[in-house]
């Protein structure tokens, strides 16, 4: 969810600068493909807010992305984060010479180095009439390769998994990603395998990291970071718990930290809905259609807040009226952990609440689950 909301952000920042730029893209706008010297390179550019143009662009020897930047791009664009005229001091730049509806000509320069640069127009399959190119397929596929995993068969409370971590390529040298799978037992568990599955890169366009990025390199021309892990924290015959786990920069403001948990069948192989557990007393819902926590739950979760020190006590101010948590079963209670806000993410502490402490809050469905994780 936060990501979403990151991405909405910046999707946002550049529909508004696109639009700053007129009706009409400039020329010079779109995914290009041609050379430096004898260099492949892929390169995208963009109407920034007044008149300005971002961007940019990767070798295909390397394909880690340089960032591109103008403040007249009608001349060029200056690599990295200084500003000025393209090739006015010895900060790399293009320097365009012509430009037509399909293909730059122009010089690339580096302090006293010169190579030609040629690009030619590489059309955007995307449904937007004025697609942001840094956001395209088209800019991003080149750099995506088939995924590797370093596999390592491990357990935890019984339940026997591996664990799969995502083998970087160097030009992603910012992201982090692992995750797991297991051998199905359980009627619903072929179809759990497959959403785990689904969370792993697969080196295409949809996987979640390339979103990320995506977005980053839309804003700023980079790819910023991504890291997220996912890990059973508990298992039987019944139900799969699992802790999703990260932290993120897609661009927008700052990044994201995050845990979340997420409580699987694994006779159904369905997802499924914690607040579903309580009573109203536990949770109820909002005028808006949402489901909150009540007073008369958090106040049993708050009997078991930590208060070890200081730093502690000051959380627990944060949490004592706050509505939104994520919760887990596990075999001897609940697990949950508020979702804060950005600025005080280091007070969002995982609370253990025991089963017998729950009964006055438990709904049938809760008292159901409560039975099940009992099991083997």
């Amino acid at each position: 969810m936060r990501w979403l909301l990151a991405c909405l952000t910046v999707l946002a920042l550049g529909w508004s600068v696109g639009a700053s730029a007129g009706d009409q893209r400039p020329q010079w706008a779109g995914v290009w493909k041609g050379t430096i010297g004898k260099y492949p390179i892929i390169a995208c550019l963009d109407p920034s807010r007044n008149g300005e143009g971002r961007g940019s662009y990767y070798y295909l020897s390397q394909l880690r992305a340089i960032r591109l930047q103008s403040i007249d791009p009608d001349d060029g664009f200056r690599e990295g984060m200084k500003k000025g005229k393209p090739g006015s001091d010895d900060a790399p730049a293009f320097q365009f010479a012509t430009i037509a509806a399909n293909r730059i000509t122009g010089t690339w320069k580096a302090g006293d180095r010169r190579l030609p640069l040629q690009l030619d127009r590489v059309p955007v399959s995307d449904d937007n009439a004025e697609p942001e190119a840094c956001w395209s397929a088209e800019f991003m596929e080149p750099r995506l390769v088939a995924p590797e995993f370093r596999r390592e068969k491990t357990s935890k409370g019984g339940f026997v998994f591996t664990t799969l971590t995502y083998v970087a390529p160097e030009h992603f040298y910012d992201l982090w990603i692992q995750g797991f799978t297991f051998e199905a037992r359980e009627p619903g568990d072929a179809a759990l395998i497959t959403i785990m599955r689904d969370e792993l890169p697969r080196g295409r366009v949809q996987d979640d990291f390339v979103g990320c990025f995506q977005s980053n390199l839309n804003q700023w021309g980079t790819d910023g970071f991504y890291g997220k892990t996912l890990q059973p924290v508990y298992a039987n015959t019944q139900i799969l718990s699992v802790q999703v786990s990260g932290s993120i920069y897609c661009g927008g403001a700052h990044p994201n930290h995050f845990i979340h948990y997420r409580t699987y069948d694994r006779q159904s192989g369905l997802l499924l809905d914690p607040t579903d557990w309580f009573t109203t007393e536990g949770y109820d819902e909002t005028d808006y259609g949402s489901r909150v926590m009540q007073s008369g739950l958090r106040e049993i979760v708050l009997r078991h807040w930590p208060d070890s020190d200081e730093h502690d006590s000051e959380c627990r101010q944060f949490v004592e009226d706050h509505e939104w948590w994520d919760i887990t079963a596990r075999r001897y209670g609940l697990m949950l952990i508020p979702q804060l806000a950005h600025a005080i993410t280091p007070c969002e502490y995982e609370v253990m609440v025991p089963w017998e402490t729950l009964d006055p809050v438990l709904s049938k469905a809760g008292k159901a689950i409560r039975e099940r994780v009992a099991k083997p």
